[in-house]
């Protein structure tokens, strides 16, 4: 049986060349995306086409309630989640001066409650299963 994971942020740059890598390794794989519904279709399509095991979500990680809805798609379609991938995040291209309160906001929102999410999502499972595996990218 092949170990599953998500990788958030999936459908463009490093979280696509991430979903590549895990499938070329025999995982099942969720490419969860927010508003890139089109790079995450051409993904999930690609990795389809080529026989691997894959599965796209939409789901905004700051948000639980998406959060864990996500999960229970995955969890449905492939069993537990072995590893996590946090890998969503976002940035401003300005002077730190420029930055509102509400870019800060949802920048925060994304990089940092969204890994808290996700975190929390996986790891009852996890650590009920004695194994899996959170990786972070910053």
């Amino acid at each position: 049986m092949n170990k599953t994971v998500l990788i958030t942020g999936a459908s463009r740059g490093i979280g696509r060349e991430i979903a590549k890598l895990f499938a070329a390794n025999d995982y099942n794989v969720a490419i969860n995306y927010f508003k890139s519904e089109e790079e995450a279709e051409k993904l999930y399509l690609h990795l389809r086409d080529e026989g691997y095991s894959v599965i796209k979500v939409q789901g905004d990680v700051s948000n639980r309630i998406q959060v864990d809805s996500m999960m229970n798609i995955i969890y449905n379609r492939f069993g537990d989640i072995d590893v996590l991938v946090n890998n969503a995040g976002v940035a401003q291209q300005k002077l730190f001066t420029d930055i509102s309160e509400d870019d800060w906001d949802w920048m925060f929102n994304v990089n940092i409650k969204g890994m808290f999410n996700c975190c929390q999502a996986v790891l009852p499972k996890m650590i009920n299963n004695k194994r899996g595996e959170i990786i972070n990218i910053s």
